[in-house]
């Protein structure tokens, strides 16, 4: 396997052991990668560290890349644990490329184009007016959660409790098709 320049190498063992338990209960796997814009310096002629999760909420970085990639699990080859391993790296070689497409395109301020097909991908703006009511009443709800003994209470209940309750719940009354 030749090094890659912009992926860590794939945890195979995770994904076998995922794909060989899952296989039967989904019809797909979903390969996603995100690039961040504004991650080449031209100064210096080299990459620099993708924004951090506040930094991206913060609006440093203001564009957001996302490559998603629909495989149809019949399509994975599982018969092996090294078939499995085998087709991870291949789709970690194609991701790379992605990569370096997106880089050097970037840094030549040219757009992206999927390398899978011929179509070009798809430009969506989040504006603040899709978002900024749903924040506000996450916000006021949490906010009167907290503010009372009572909310307080029921805030960490439902933190402690919520996950644990979810996953019983899925256990119990299983879906047949998640997608």
């Amino acid at each position: 396997v030749p090094p890659f320049d912009h992926v860590l190498y794939p945890r195979t063992g995770a994904t076998i052991a995922a794909i060989n338990a899952l296989k039967d209960k989904f019809d797909a796997v979903y390969d996603v990668t995100i690039m961040y814009s504004q991650t080449y310096d031209k100064n210096q002629q080299m990459r620099i560290a993708a924004a951090s999760m506040g930094e991206f909420l913060q609006g440093q970085t203001k564009e957001l890349h996302i490559h998603i990639k629909r495989i149809p699990i019949d399509l994975i080859p599982s018969a092996t644990n090294e078939q499995i391993s085998n087709w991870l790296y291949q789709r970690f070689i194609i991701k790379d490329k992605l990569l370096k497409n997106f880089y050097d395109q970037n840094r030549n301020n040219k757009y992206l184009l999927d390398i899978d097909s011929n179509r070009e991908g798809i430009q969506a703006e989040l504006h603040l007016t899709d978002t900024i009511f749903s924040c506000i009443f996450f916000l006021l709800t949490t906010c009167l959660l907290l503010i009372t003994p009572q909310g307080r209470s029921l805030y960490w209940q439902i933190c402690l409790f919520g996950p644990p309750i979810s996953l019983l719940w899925m256990h119990i009354f299983p879906q047949k098709n998640f997608i």
